[in-house]
């Protein structure tokens, strides 16, 4: 099966990936621990008490034959937790382990329990959903030894070579194919449409959006809202001074290919339309420069945003991580599945201005985050709108033709995963 995509994804080992193109392909290698979606997920999580849950491992194989075990769900915890800052954060404050931390007490043996080889019991704050953190999280299970990674497989693919991103079928996995899957780079409309009418591709890429080439298209049409969201991240000490006008211009732009969303705990301006163009077009955004990663169609996307402007584009291959302020904002794409309002503002302690992490951290401690009420929103509101720098447009569409095919569907979840499913 051949698909289009948007990007060359750099990694397919999902402890290292990066960009958006990684992650959403990752998943056709190595299934979730857990997905509300993916059929082939490694494990069934149920609620077993007012604070507890358990977690049952499938029987499932690695590539090399060996079976996926609880103490191996452990160990890939521990190195995500000591390697992502994002996730250890994350788990901190949903599962109420930072308490744990300030005594000194490794969370990962107080509050789990491995029983046998496939049960793990995990301790939460009462209302807690851990199927929707692990789905949000999306963690798979890793075959870590002496801290590096084996290059096995718990999904349909063994992978021979790392730097290559060479993969094999997986005779252990129920998905295993006869046939080499192969993905095919098509970065634009017209490169997506012509591979596919060629035969050259089985599915076009998902962010083809013009609806009247895709239509025009024999397959199966996919449409349906990302969780991948669109957000201007600010990266220089001008956008940050600028941040109320760049977020109002942000509000009358149409944007390609990105279903604006107005619930993201930012204060919309109570302005007109007339009224923000006239005092848009009289401010002086000269000399702006923007991080921009290599996907269609973020730079169409940036030249509406500010359309009067000579933006000067730096090209962004793969990771936002330690950048400098050579550009003063990145146009950014983060996945974030917002099923409930913690999740979303534990999503913004990665992009609170430095100084005033702690004092966000306190204010979330100092609210019900799971029962926000009015003053508690209204509270919120303010502080990210005078500290945060991102500011959030939407999420993205996704629209695609697959070839009808009698052996396979080759569908996107929920989170953005990728995963092939046997008719």
């Amino acid at each position: 099966m051949k698909i289009g995509i948007d990007v060359v994804p750099e990694t397919l080992l999902p402890c290292n990936v990066k960009s958006y193109a990684s992650k959403c392909l990752s998943s056709l290698f190595f299934d979730p621990i857990y997905s509300e979606k993916n059929p082939h997920r490694l494990a069934d999580v149920n609620k077993i008490g007012k604070d507890e849950w358990e977690i049952i491992l499938r029987e499932r194989y690695w590539s090399n034959g060996k079976k996926i075990t609880a103490h191996n769900f452990l160990e890939t915890l521990r190195y995500y937790i000591e390697s992502d800052s994002f996730i250890t954060k994350e788990l901190d404050v949903v599962l109420g382990w930072q308490k744990i931390r300030k005594n000194k007490i490794d969370p990962l043996n107080a509050e789990i329990q491995i029983d046998g080889e496939t049960k793990i019991r995990i301790r939460t704050f009462e209302n807690v959903d851990l199927k929707k953190i692990l789905s949000n999280i999306e963690l798979t299970i890793l075959p870590i030894f002496k801290e590096e990674f084996v290059n096995v497989s718990s999904g349909a693919f063994i992978i021979d070579s790392v730097e290559s991103s060479v993969f094999q079928p997986n005779n252990f996995h129920p998905l295993m194919l006869e046939e080499q899957l192969v993905f095919v780079l098509a970065e634009t409309v017209e490169d997506s449409t012509a591979l596919y009418n060629a035969s050259l591709i089985d599915s076009t890429s998902t962010t083809l959006y013009e609806e009247e080439k895709i239509k025009s298209l024999k397959g199966n049409f996919v449409k349906r809202d990302s969780s991948i969201h669109v957000a201007l991240i600010l990266n220089s000490k001008k956008s940050s001074k600028m941040k109320t006008k760049i977020a109002s211009n942000a509000m009358i732009t149409e944007f390609l290919n990105i279903n604006k969303k107005s619930d993201y705990f930012f204060e919309e301006e109570q302005m007109s339309e007339e009224g923000l163009v006239r005092r848009l077009s009289s401010e002086n955004f000269s000399n702006f420069s923007c991080y921009l990663t290599k996907y269609f169609p973020n730079e169409e996307n940036v030249s509406r945003l500010l359309p009067e402007v000579a933006m000067k584009i730096i090209p962004l291959d793969f990771s936002y991580d330690q950048l400098g302020e050579e550009a003063d904002f990145i146009f950014s794409l983060f996945r974030l599945n917002i099923e409930s309002e913690y999740s979303l503002l534990l999503f913004y302690i990665n992009y609170i201005e430095t100084e005033k992490l702690d004092e966000y951290i306190e204010l979330l401690n100092e609210i019900n985050i799971f029962h926000l009420d009015t003053d508690s929103k209204k509270k919120i509101e303010s502080f990210l709108n005078r500290y945060c720098k991102l500011v959030p447009i939407g999420n993205i569409e996704h629209q695609y033709v697959v070839r009808e095919s009698s052996k396979l569907d080759f569908l996107v979840d929920e989170n953005d995963s990728y995963y092939l499913v046997r008719k």
